[in-house]
């Protein structure tokens, strides 16, 4: 078996990234890494003499930047992003925007609506609400007023009288036991706590690029950025930097 040398590696691909609270707990493991970089930068302090001339340059410390994206978006790497715990499951509050055909009258809706969160328009041409004239609640269907029922946990939606063609209906719904969903909230006073990274990078030796290695890149303590862009595309990718502290390595 050829002997590894460590000093001809060829890259070939983030593979994955690890990211630990500080009691090893995972926060999220992405497997989709691309444009993957490791920025390092340092601080010096220079003496000169009497002309200005270099002397000497010291090095007094250095900072190290990890940029990448992730092909898919993520929503545990959101969640390390805006320094929030995400939100599961039953605890998730949803809106549900339906358009409906006034006609289908009386309307079982998919859930039960929080109450005081219903809101019901009718519809221009092209589909928009005419949130010039909204439909109000009341006892009895009528001209411009609609009907909410909830019985044994099913609600139904009367329309309004007048109502011939498409509505709009929306509302709030708590999202029930045994359903799945995910919240991730953005608040502005809450920021990316301090973690642990690991990448573990694909390479191979010159002398033998048949045999596939694994090289891991470990910060011990890395703070993931709070600063992203979202773009809500197909072809966009979730981008994501954060700064490594002391004590980080490099391990083939």
């Amino acid at each position: 078996m050829p002997t590894l040398n460590l000093d001809k590696l060829v890259i070939d691909r983030v593979y994955d990234a690890w990211f630990e609270d500080k009691n090893l707990n995972l926060l999220a493991c992405l497997d989709q890494v691309q444009n993957f970089g490791v920025n390092t930068t340092s601080e010096t302090k220079d003496k000169t003499d009497a002309q200005g001339a270099l002397i000497k340059r010291y090095y007094t410390s250095k900072s190290v930047e990890v940029t990448g994206e992730n092909a898919v978006l993520s929503l545990n790497l959101m969640s390390i992003q805006t320094g929030s715990d995400k939100v599961v499951n039953e605890n998730v509050v949803l809106p549900r925007i339906l358009m409906l055909n006034a006609s289908e009258s009386p309307i079982t809706l998919p859930e039960t609506p929080i109450e005081g969160t219903v809101m019901v328009y009718g519809t221009y041409d092209n589909g928009l609400p005419n949130t010039d004239a909204p439909y109000t609640a009341g006892a009895a269907a009528a001209d411009d007023t609609y009907v909410l029922t909830t019985v044994d946990g099913v609600t139904t939606l009367t329309a309004p009288t007048n109502a011939t063609a498409t509505i709009q209906i929306k509302y709030d719904y708590q999202v029930a036991t045994g359903k799945t969903a995910v919240r991730v909230n953005q608040y502005a006073s809450e920021f990316p706590k301090e973690c642990k990274a690991t990448f573990r990078v694909l390479c191979s030796d010159v002398c033998d690029p048949e045999t596939v290695r694994a090289l891991y890149i470990v910060f011990p303590r890395f703070q993931m950025s709070p600063d992203f862009d979202w773009t809500l595309d197909t072809e966009s990718a979730q981008s994501f930097s954060g700064t490594a502290f002391k004590d980080s390595k490099m391990v083939a």
